[in-house]
């Protein structure tokens, strides 16, 4: 009789094999299940660990009327996801809680990129130097960077950084003559992003003589916000940032970006005269209208052969002098201009050149 044994495994079939098949099942079953744990644990870390700061998924609209904040979601993210890529958000790792969680006090804040190769400016006028060698920034894709070097703005409180890295998005810059009082603007600091906007453009009081390229007027905000935060308009570009309810003009940024590609410092390559604005002189002994900047100190070479002490700077590069953008004209001009004086009652036409101003 050639019948199979029914208590036996088929002839073509080794017990041991058997037995090694069914163990394979339970170890790619066991496998799977490692991996979908080991995945949801590491986002759930993630979670934790990245900063709440750098996705943001809802803003802070001032309400109309109230002074409250209401929640606002943009109704255009492609907006939102384009300008947090020119964004980094600087942390000190000292604050971390256990060296792996973020603390609010472990936020510096919110700087904006100006070049492809790294560097970036936030609003920092507690700085300490060497203090960034304590710091960590975090882009938009969550990816960590560490600090090369820096260069600080005393003048504007204005800290200039550069990461290590490359390829980053940068931030351009929006033409100041089209801010107007109350026009809408986003700010992005400590407290995520808000909507806010500009309130007048409010005088600096000085008892003694300016420097010709010292802002002296400002534009407030309307709505509260961060210290630091930065200021963006509606199509995405630089505005400045927030000083005490002030705004820190963004153009003070855009004039030292050729001296940090160059010589990785902050330079100040302007004219040494001080005065203050005029609206008039006395002449003949008749009022006459004459709106400028009555120069009262000139000092360094170029303002000795050029300006003189009791000229009114009337025009520069052909543009009439006004309070609101004398400083601005002074910062954006060439290294070479021409500026037009009100002297003895005559109009003078002068070629000035630029020169190192210690502030």
């Amino acid at each position: 009789m050639k019948g199979h044994p029914p208590h036996l495994p088929p002839e073509s079939c080794r017990v041991d094999t058997h037995y090694r098949l069914r163990s394979l099942r339970w170890t790619v079953f066991l496998i799977l299940i490692s991996f979908l744990s080991g995945t949801a644990a590491a986002l759930s870390v993630s979670a934790w660990i990245t900063p709440a700061q750098v996705a943001s998924i809802g803003y802070r609209q001032n309400a109309v009327g109230n002074g409250k904040d209401s929640l606002f979601q943009s109704t255009d993210p492609e907006f939102v996801r384009q300008t947090e890529q020119k964004i980094i958000t600087v942390f000190d790792r000292r604050k971390k809680t256990n060296k792996l969680f973020y603390t609010d006090k472990a936020l510096v804040g919110k700087a904006a990129m100006l070049s492809s190769d790294g560097w970036a400016v936030i609003f920092y006028p507690a700085y300490i130097v060497g203090e960034e060698k304590n710091w960590e920034a975090v882009d938009d894709k969550n990816l960590y960077y560490s600090f090369e070097k820096t260069a600080y703005d005393k003048v504007a409180n204005l800290l200039y950084v550069k990461i290590n890295g490359a390829g980053f998005r940068i931030s351009s810059f929006a033409d100041s003559r089209n801010l107007t009082s109350g026009q809408g603007l986003w700010a992005v600091g400590k407290d995520g992003w808000r909507r806010v906007s500009l309130g007048e453009l409010a005088l600096v009081e000085s008892k003694t003589a300016t420097p010709i390229w010292r802002p002296t007027r400002y534009f407030s905000l309307s709505s509260e916000t961060t210290d630091g935060a930065l200021l963006f308009n509606d199509s995405g570009e630089l505005i400045g940032a927030v000083d005490t309810g002030q705004v820190v003009p963004a153009w003070l940024i855009s004039g030292q970006i050729g001296s940090l590609l160059e010589k990785n410092t902050v330079k100040y390559n302007l004219v040494n005269w001080k005065g203050w604005m005029v609206n008039g002189v006395e002449w003949e002994g008749k009022k006459k209208n004459l709106n400028g900047f009555y120069v009262s100190e000139a000092s360094g070479s170029a303002a000795n052969k050029a300006v003189k002490v009791g000229d009114v700077i009337i025009k520069i590069n052909g543009d009439a002098v006004l309070e609101q953008t004398l400083t601005e004209k002074i910062f954006i001009a060439p290294d070479e201009f021409k500026v037009t004086v009100w002297r003895n009652g005559e109009e003078i036409e002068a070629a000035v050149k630029k020169e190192i101003v210690k502030p």
